[in-house]
């Protein structure tokens, strides 16, 4: 297990959902700006939650791929295209 004792933002839904839902329509915007598609491959540096995991996933389709990396990936799991 990894050690979590300094970390701000424990990975748990009450810790992360209030960020998520404030920041994730800004962040969906800036992603749809980049215009990410089918087959891209794109990398989610200190996933949390995984909210943007999820958006990155669904952008990359099927023949893309995410890595998402946190030191707690608990709620990172069931997405097909995703490597933690």
């Amino acid at each position: 297990m990894p050690n979590t004792a300094r970390y701000a933002f424990h990975n748990m839904p009450a810790h992360l959902s209030p960020l998520e839902t404030f920041l994730d329509p800004i962040t969906q915007a800036e992603l749809d700006e980049i215009s990410i598609g089918e087959g891209w491959h794109c990398l989610d540096l200190a996933a949390g939650g995984g909210s943007v995991t999820r958006m990155l996933s669904e952008a990359a389709g099927q023949t893309g791929r995410v890595t998402a990396i946190d030191q707690d990936t608990h709620m990172l799991t069931g997405l097909p295209n995703v490597d933690l």
